[in-house]
């Protein structure tokens, strides 16, 4: 005798598989987004920590630059408006979005105040400061994460440069 399939199962059960399936590719979707755009942010982190490191470190040339002329008691060939200037070109040049950035000492600690790049406009950087700390961002968009409601991404970065 040959078993008969059941036939007395309930409405409720038929398209269960279904639900099954789409949640179950709805996972695997986020996952492989997850994957893609994880990579992908990982990628922009570094290049904004890296054209961050390249704006800390044009702004420290610039007061680099004006050592010599302090030692020797001559006018100072860079004001802290030129500091600012070549902060914000390089960061441009590396793509990323530049926020703010701050005079340090030489152990990177902010000069008290704290004192702003920028701030003091067409008068000499402040004779203490040995570094410049500088903060950026950039925006992204992503692959596939907008399936879990992310269309874009911002990588920061603070980096910090001494002379």
């Amino acid at each position: 005798m040959t078993a008969m399939p059941n036939m007395n199962r309930s409405q409720s059960e038929r398209g269960q598989i279904l639900i099954i399936v789409a949640a179950g590719l709805t996972t695997f979707l986020a996952m492989v987004a997850l994957v893609i755009d994880g990579g992908h942010a990982w990628g922009q982190q570094r290049d904004t920590q890296n054209g961050t490191d390249a704006a800390a470190y044009s702004g420290v040339v610039a007061l680099s630059e004006n050592r010599p002329a302090k030692f020797a008691g001559d006018p100072l060939p860079n004001s802290d408006a030129d500091v600012l200037a070549r902060i914000v070109e390089t960061a441009g040049q590396n793509g990323i979005l530049f926020d703010d950035a701050y005079y340090t000492d030489f152990g990177g600690t902010r000069l008290p105040g704290p004192v702003a790049v920028g701030s003091l406009g067409s008068a000499d950087p402040p004779g203490t400061a040995l570094g410049v700390e500088a903060n950026a961002h950039k925006d992204f968009d992503t692959f596939l994460a907008g399936i879990i409601g992310a269309d874009a991404l911002t990588a920061d970065a603070t980096a910090t440069a001494r002379t």
